[in-house]
């Protein structure tokens, strides 16, 4: 499980290698919110309590915006865009118009997780679901044929087969979307008024009296640019110009990430 070192020995020895920052100098923040978050109590327990995990939330938030202006980070951001621009893939930038949340569902002790690049520590959207979104699109939107998305995505065959017959690579390649520049992060929070009309099969009535119960989450603030890069392994221009397509349509209507169903993760030319 992500977020790991819970007991005292293991937070002692993180504050004694790193100190109490929220971030320490020169870390990969990435890293940190998956293994070194400070939300564990000094006593102890490894209880999550509502005020302490508030407070790491904000506090890597806050540090988070004061990492991102050192030189060191933007320039590696930038080195790897031009990195995929060598590479020959077709850049498509893309800028959100809501909160971007990527990877809820990730395990993590506050419960919601964001997807880091490894190594830059930058929120990023994996090239998976970039690639699924567009066949989403591409099959349920644009009604495309089969062949069509065959020679684009792919086809993994006949799963009732021991064979490889019908399994095709397809020709366009989509890798993990990064930030144009470095992002600014902010923290969410979504509100169950009925936790226990929603948690228990044996209540069938919302009552208002419930507690509400706060869960608070990262997402990648709005009107942020994301740069999607495509390829075409036979060099297809015509390909790249339909996955082009598909991709501006597909994330201005379906969005992507987490919670697109209440207007996360839409995203504009």
């Amino acid at each position: 499980m992500n977020g790991a070192l819970p007991l005292v020995n293991g937070r002692d020895t993180v504050v004694e290698l790193f100190g109490e920052a929220a971030i320490p100098k020169g870390a990969n923040a990435g890293l940190v919110f998956d293994r070194f978050m400070r939300v564990w109590s000094r006593d102890g327990r490894d209880v999550l309590k509502k005020e302490p995990r508030s407070k790491a939330m904000q506090a890597f938030v806050e540090k988070y915006e004061r990492t991102g202006t050192l030189e060191a980070m933007t320039s590696q951001l930038a080195a790897m865009h031009k990195r995929m621009e060598t590479l020959g893939a077709k850049p498509v930038p893309m800028t959100s118009t809501a909160r971007l949340a990527v990877g809820l569902g990730g395990e993590h002790p506050l419960e919601n997780g964001m997807t880091f690049d490894r190594a830059l520590g930058v929120p990023m959207i994996p090239g998976s679901s970039v690639k699924g979104m567009c066949h989403h699109y591409a099959r349920v939107v644009k009604r495309m044929g089969d062949d069509e998305q065959r020679g684009i995505f792919g086809s993994v065959g006949d799963p009732k087969r021991d064979d490889e017959e019908g399994q095709h690579v397809g020709d366009v390649v989509f890798f993990d979307a990064l930030p144009l520049h470095w992002p600014k992060i902010e923290v969410d929070v979504l509100t169950n008024h009925y936790p226990d009309y929603y948690g228990s099969d044996n209540v069938v009535t919302a009552y208002d009296w419930e507690e509400p119960n706060p869960v608070e989450f990262l997402v990648v603030a709005a009107k942020t640019t994301f740069c999607f890069y495509v390829l075409s392994r036979s060099g297809s221009s015509e390909q790249l110009e339909l996955v082009e397509d598909l991709l501006v349509k597909g994330l201005a209507t379906l969005g992507i990430g987490g919670k697109t169903a209440v207007g996360y993760g839409v995203f504009r030319r």
